[in-house]
């Protein structure tokens, strides 16, 4: 080959591959820009590396919501209870039918998909039917509404899974409506496919014999009838980010189930009463007139919840240094007898409070332990009706560090491991969380900083041993991105914590109460020196000017 035609065979290559990137680019943008209006939340899986940490945080242990863990072995004895739910909301409304349903979630399942960070492999019937079951799971696991609602309608007792579809003609070869052929196609494969697996229904078909008394009885106090593990379990799962369905679905179906309720009770209302008793345990200051209304999923609506009710603006502002007490401290280091060693200490703190106030320093928080030893007060904040506050809601004034009362238990940690792979995830979504553990591992380092805070009252905690506590925060942190320069709404409260902690008046100041005023009787001895020494030099004085007058 000529040098001039591997040449132009190298332009003719070059000009293939930028039209393929190009190409290639064009089609990211166009994906992006048809997905604007729907993708308004990601439903992310969670990183392999963090992931294998600790799996039992983030993955499902009974309950498969969402396409994620769909179909995972460990998972499928919790199928059967969602074939029980879904004929329940059947029978909510018999004037629809299983067609309305499907068609109803088929219309959302774009949109649905796009909520998932991750590419959905799964057919599209299959895909409907997994979103129509899981919500039926949702709805009726979390509102009592639609268990209200069986007990006041008549529900007749020929209704089965597997009669629905026979009242609608489905079974006889009667068209189903539709304006389009190709949806009305995928519609009665989802339906058959549903039907096919009737052999859920068997244990509810087999009752279908007893009176309709008995029937509604049965479904309205037994759907969520599971034992305690089952239960506990099961709330565990819906509250995991992996496992997360977008609300919207669930609404579509709460609709159509209870569209000719008289009394028809708003759904995110009835959801959001129901994520306050979830957590009961945490405070949370969240006005009446203004709880949570547009949330994604059930995990969102919880970080809505744990969110702070103000936000801490503005950054580090120089303080002005006393002199005058710097010397002070100097003089009374001198005067008890302080050696050379704690002098380049105090020395070396003062360097520390300069760079730290230039912003020289990165932030940081100390232990329990430290800011006792330095006098800051650890007080539980009080939470009341006249003055509520969130979980969040950290307080530092006049030497008081006020923290809410936070109550461990055996899912606490999951909890918060998801909401910080839910901030970590999606960057349109604040550090809240992830501020609020950073601070609390920073604060709850050791065994003695939690017993330290248990005694204070800020820790209540179910766990075996107060070593148990520092090591949940141990594992809270790990993996956690929140470097120095990163904003975060604790950042005011830690330029002043810290400048509290380096301040020489305030550690000379605790020295001195931690060793001469803790005991009554030695603050006592010191008082009466004090007044000693005082009426020794009111003594001197008149003495002075008794000499000056007498001559």
């Amino acid at each position: 080959m000529t040098p001039g035609k591997s040449s132009q065979s190298d332009l003719v290559d070059m000009e293939k591959m930028v039209n393929s990137i190009t190409r290639e680019i064009d089609l990211y943008w166009s994906a992006v820009e048809s997905d604007e209006g729907n993708k308004l939340c990601s439903i992310h899986k969670v990183p392999q590396h963090i992931l294998e940490v600790d799996r039992n945080a983030y993955e499902p242990i009974i309950l498969s919501i969402g396409p994620y863990h769909h179909g995972a072995p460990k998972l499928t004895a919790m199928e059967r209870e969602k074939w029980k739910r879904l004929d329940f909301i059947l029978k909510l409304n018999c004037e629809l039918s299983l067609q309305d349903y499907i068609r109803a979630i088929h219309k959302l399942e774009k949109q649905a998909r796009c909520y998932y960070s991750e590419e959905i492999p799964m057919e599209k019937m299959m895909f409907v039917r997994l979103l129509l079951l899981d919500s039926c799971f949702i709805l009726v696991k979390v509102d009592r509404t639609v268990v209200a609602a069986m007990q006041l309608k008549e529900v007749p007792t020929d209704v089965t899974p597997g009669s629905i579809a026979v009242k609608d003609g489905l079974n006889s070869g009667q068209e189903v409506e539709s304006n389009c052929p190709m949806q009305r196609r995928e519609t009665e494969i989802a339906v058959h496919e549903i039907e096919l697996t009737k052999s859920h229904f068997d244990h509810i078909e087999s009752k279908s014999n007893r009176t309709e008394h008995e029937q509604n009885a049965d479904y309205a106090s037994g759907c969520n009838n599971s034992g305690d593990w089952y239960a506990n379990y099961a709330w565990h799962d819906l509250f995991l980010l992996e496992n997360q369905m977008p609300f919207f679905i669930v609404e579509a179906v709460y609709n159509l189930a209870l569209s000719k309720q008289r009394a028809k009770a708003f759904l995110r209302d009835k959801i959001v009463e129901c994520v306050e008793d979830i957590l009961r345990q945490f405070p949370k200051g969240i006005e009446e007139s203004k709880k949570p209304k547009n949330f994604y999923h059930l995990l969102h609506l919880c970080h809505m919840y744990l969110r702070p009710t103000h936000k801490c603006v503005g950054t580090n502002q120089n303080h002005s240094k006393v002199r005058f007490f710097h010397h002070l401290v100097y003089l009374g280091q001198r005067y008890v007898g302080s050696n050379q060693k704690e002098n380049e200490e105090s020395r070396l703190l003062t360097r520390q409070k300069d760079c730290f106030q230039d912003e020289q320093l990165p932030i940081r928080w100390r232990q329990a332990v430290q800011y006792h030893e330095i006098g800051v007060q650890l007080k539980k904040r009080v939470y009341s009706i006249y003055e509520k506050h969130s979980l969040l809601d950290i307080k530092f004034s006049n030497g008081v560090l006020e923290v809410p009362c936070l109550t461990i238990d055996e899912n606490t940690e999951s909890l918060f491991k998801n909401l910080i792979a839910f901030e970590q995830m999606d960057s349109q979504y604040e550090n809240y969380i992830t501020a609020y553990i950073a601070f609390m591992s920073q604060l709850v380092s050791t065994s003695e900083d939690a017993t330290l805070l248990i005694e204070r009252g800020i820790i209540v905690h179910m766990l075996d041993n107060d070593d148990e506590v520092s090591a949940m925060f141990t594992r809270l942190s790990t993996h956690l991105i929140f470097g120095s320069d990163t904003y975060h709404y604790l950042q005011t409260l830690s330029y002043v914590l810290e400048d509290h902690y380096q301040s020489r008046l305030n550690r000379w100041m605790a020295w001195l109460w931690r060793n001469h005023f803790s005991n009554p009787w030695l603050a006592l001895g010191v008082l009466a020196a004090v007044v000693v020494l005082l009426c020794t030099i009111v003594q001197t004085i008149f003495t002075v000017l008794a000499y000056r007058q007498s001559h």
